[in-house]
């Protein structure tokens, strides 16, 4: 049976590792070479790594280094956003907000958007105020849009 302070070590290491991973993900992003990228980000995914789900969706979502697959998409976003993930979340209100590879639904959208923004995440907080100004998929509400 590990000690609480060695079971805390290893998975401070075992985060620091996956960081350190996702740091070079990002380098390869800023340098283009999305192939190298993929090739990191799909064993982390696959691994359950939240942020590398988030990252795959992302690229599955934009045509960055993989065809467009908006199901590909929704299926990484939603894993991570399952883990509570608030980037994934905002990403899966996009794809209700603008219909991608879903039917639009600007309610779905608000739901995910919501639970983002709680959070703290700044684009999901911007979107579902825009929602309550305008009045898509929760009722219109100035004072609730403006908060």
């Amino acid at each position: 049976m590990l000690s609480n302070g060695l079971l805390a070590f290893l998975l401070s290491a075992v985060s620091l590792c996956l960081w350190t991973d996702l740091e070079a993900v990002y380098k390869m992003f800023e340098a283009g070479d999305y192939g190298a990228a993929l090739r990191e980000l799909v064993p982390l995914a696959e691994a359950g790594v939240a942020e590398a789900q988030d990252n795959l969706g992302w690229m599955y979502r934009s045509e960055i280094g993989v065809p467009q697959d908006y199901n590909k998409a929704i299926s990484w976003f939603c894993k991570a956003a399952n883990q509570g993930d608030a980037a994934a979340q905002y990403n899966i209100g996009l794809m209700y907000e603008k219909g991608f590879g879903v039917e639009q639904d600007y309610a779905e959208a608000a739901s995910w958007y919501r639970r983002a923004a709680e959070q703290g995440q700044a684009n999901a907080q911007f979107n579902l105020a825009e929602m309550y100004l305008d009045g898509y998929g929760v009722p219109q509400d100035y004072a609730q849009g403006y908060a």
